[in-house]
């Protein structure tokens, strides 16, 4: 294929993945509204203390997945673990911006 034509196509891919994430986000936003609403579903919130118990309760579940999938399984969970991350401080810089 031209590089032209290669330049066109991978222009056109990243266009259109971005949308479908964006309206794969909204359908998941608004589920997750409705689940919520209609009480079929319950969101419990942590606090500190309680997620550093459950942390510290799920390491052994940790190890065993480490132990069954060996390195890829290490760098899943260290990415896994790096998303969370960046959401938490997305989540406060928000509720800072919000006066929260």
């Amino acid at each position: 294929m031209p590089e032209k034509q290669q330049q066109w196509l991978d222009s056109s891919l990243k266009d259109v993945a971005e949308i479908a994430w964006r309206s794969q986000e909204e359908l998941n936003q608004a589920r997750l509204k409705t689940m919520l609403e209609g009480e079929q579903l319950k969101v419990v919130e942590l606090t500190e203390e309680e997620r550093a118990v459950f942390a510290e309760a799920s390491q052994p579940v940790r190890q065993d997945y480490i132990n069954a999938t060996g390195e890829r399984g290490t760098e899943i969970l260290k990415r896994i673990r790096q998303l969370v991350e960046t959401l938490e401080n997305q989540a406060q810089e928000s509720a800072s911006e919000n006066g929260g």
